[in-house]
């Protein structure tokens, strides 16, 4: 969503996976911040090298943030991917603070404060788990196996991510059709084998032919509920404060069919051009 930092306009991203307030490199010297030290950054796969930096103001909408500090990483595959500069990404310094209220059929987001007592919201309500990292999960069924908990992460276009233990040991990629692809985040581009799954259920919604990715290398036990397009079948009430979300399905949305990768290529803008920087193996076809 568009925003201000420091004053600055900028594209900022909501991604309730976020620790810290994270800038790209390029960003944070155009606002002439210093590095005062280093950090290690996770993402889905693996660890990245970043600064830290004094947080500059955020400011969406009508509130402003002061966050206590920055994390700033190399962001320019992440924005290749994308084929847009990704300048920051804000996470719970901004849910730890407000109910977020998303409407993905509208385009719409708004804020309020987190209140002593939790607000009464439409849809149903599903308890967020709290982990030791201040990441939130949800629970979820995988092809009507036993609920986990998936962790809830606006961040990603990927609709669901599984360990690769969680895959194996039940079985999940057995007479499926499959691939592989690239995925981008902090820690930079990593391979990832892609599949369908037939189904999972969440919240009592039963959604269908869900596109998964099984990360090659990564957390043994990751299991990773990642909003668009997943989550842009409901309308989303997200109350950090009092650990818990609140879903509300959009008909429409929920039948309509997730967008696939069958491309069998990875490709990042460059200008006006594509630069291709993964070939899927055994998508080629002679001409």
């Amino acid at each position: 969503m568009p925003g201000l930092i420091n004053g600055v306009a900028s594209e900022i991203i909501v991604d309730s996976g976020a620790g810290n307030l994270v800038l790209s490199s390029s960003f944070a010297a155009q606002l002439g911040l210093n590095a005062s030290g280093d950090v290690i950054g996770g993402g889905v796969t693996g660890l990245s090298l970043g600064s830290i930096v004094q947080a500059p103001s955020v400011s969406l909408g009508n509130i402003t943030l002061h966050p206590q500090i920055a994390n700033v990483f190399d962001l320019d595959a992440l924005s290749a991917i994308a084929g847009r500069p990704i300048m920051a990404v804000i996470g719970r310094d901004l849910f730890d603070q407000f109910v977020v209220e998303i409407d993905f059929a509208r385009n719409r987001i708004a804020f309020r404060r987190a209140n002593s007592e939790p607000a009464h919201n439409v849809g149903r309500q599903l308890p967020l788990v709290r982990e030791s990292n201040g990441n939130r999960a949800l629970p979820i069924a995988v092809e009507g196996k036993p609920p986990i908990q998936a962790m809830f992460d606006l961040g990603s276009d990927t609709a669901l991510y599984l360990s690769a233990d969680y895959a194996k040991r039940h079985d999940l990629l057995k007479g499926k059709r499959q691939s592989t692809s690239m995925s981008a985040g902090v820690e930079g581009t990593k391979l990832n084998r892609i599949a369908m799954l037939n189904d999972i259920e969440i919240g009592g919604s039963m959604i269908r032919d869900v596109p998964i990715e099984v990360p090659q290398h990564g957390p043994a036990r990751l299991q990773r509920l990642s909003d668009c397009p997943f989550c842009s079948g409901f309308r989303l009430v997200i109350d950090f404060a009092h650990n818990r979300i609140s879903l509300s399905p959009i008909e429409a949305a929920m039948q309509t069919p997730f967008r696939k990768d069958r491309s069998g290529v990875g490709a990042g803008r460059v200008g006006n051009g594509l630069r291709i920087i993964y070939v899927a193996p055994g998508s080629l076809l002679p001409l």
